[in-house]
């Protein structure tokens, strides 16, 4: 038998059969089946896009402090401010003790002498060598108590002390010059030369501490010719010293 034709009456038939049968109740499901094998992972798809900021969380608690830096370069000096305002005028100070009465002031009455040497209308005095400038000649002398002055212009002192000095010359000679001599012995510091100066004033003074009894000269070079270019009508000074003791000298208060 030809078996296409069978089963087409076979299927035939049961379809006649179900059609005019009554269906019986269903069954109860049945267990489930195990599990299938995982399928393959598919590509991971497209980054999503970003969402908003979220809120700022709140502060963290403070670190702890980190050591000192090192100091820096210092930064240039700024400018001078303005002066303040001027402070209250302070209280007085107590009165100082009472000074002296002025009596001793440049006492012209003690250790104190100034002699000056004169030219007689004019005309030139000619001087020996080592000779005292002051000389009794055409001299005018000033002399306090404790001091003396010879014929010759020797000074001698009677009190020690601390004595300021001002002596001068002038002359016709170039390159010429005066000393003192203290004891008959030339004081280096003292001598006065005029170099090229002329018929002028040449002066020096200093300071000497001179013993009792010392004695105080005002010695020329060689070939000095005291002179002046006062007109020879008029009688002029043309060499001088003063000696004044310091210790007796008191300056007046303040």
């Amino acid at each position: 038998m030809n078996k296409t034709l069978f089963l087409a009456t076979a299927i035939s038939l049961q379809i006649s059969l179900t059609a005019g049968c009554v269906s019986p109740e269903q069954g109860p499901t049945g267990p489930t089946g195990p599990m299938g094998a995982a399928s393959v992972i598919g590509p991971t798809g497209p980054t999503g896009l970003i969402g908003p900021t979220g809120p700022t969380g709140s502060d963290g608690a403070t670190g702890e402090t980190g050591a000192t830096g090192i100091q820096g370069v210092v930064g240039p000096t700024g400018p001078t401010g303005i002066d303040g305002a001027t402070g209250p005028t302070g209280p007085t100070g107590a009165t100082g003790p009472a000074g002296a009465d002025g009596s001793d002031v440049i006492s012209f009455t003690r250790n104190y002498i100034s002699a000056s040497q004169r030219t007689q209308q004019g005309t030139g005095l000619s001087i020996p060598a080592t000779t005292n400038l002051i000389t009794s000649l055409n001299r005018i002398t000033n002399v306090g108590t404790g001091m003396s002055i010879s014929i010759d212009g020797i000074i001698t002192v009677t009190n020690a002390g601390n004595y300021l000095i001002d002596y001068g010359f002038s002359t016709s000679t170039t390159n010429t010059s005066v000393t003192l001599y203290l004891n008959g012995i030339l004081v280096p510091q003292s001598i006065l030369h005029n170099g090229t100066r002329t018929q002028s004033l040449v002066a020096n003074q200093l300071i000497l501490t001179i013993p009792s009894g010392a004695t105080l000269e005002l010695r020329s070079d060689p070939g000095l010719t005291l002179s002046t270019s006062v007109p020879a009508s008029q009688d002029t000074t043309v060499s001088f010293l003063t000696a004044v003791r310091l210790d007796d000298v008191q300056l007046p208060p303040g």
